[in-house]
């Protein structure tokens, strides 16, 4: 699991499609679907029920989105901070 794998999933979670996910992150269909693999067998869960159209959420996903969102705004304040301070 990593940051690029959470923030896959969290956009693809938000646009309620893959195809919105990699437009919006500038990647193809397939490297999101990838990521969000790799961050299903690294969880051992299924984050999307990929029956329906838009993609939904099942409940460890809706479970991870919660978890994850926090997680990519601290690592986003970590960025800023860094490139405004210079540190940490």
């Amino acid at each position: 699991m990593n940051i690029a794998d959470l923030e896959s999933f969290v956009t693809a979670a938000e646009s309620g499609s893959i195809v919105g996910a990699a437009a919006k992150l500038h990647l193809t269909q397939s490297a999101i679907t990838r990521r969000i693999q790799n961050l299903e067998e690294a969880l051992g869960v299924e984050l999307f029920d990929r029956q329906n159209r838009p993609i939904q959420l099942t409940a460890a996903g809706k479970t991870t989105y919660e978890s994850a969102k926090p997680v990519l705004s601290s690592v986003d304040d970590l960025r800023s901070a860094v490139l405004h301070n210079g540190e940490p």
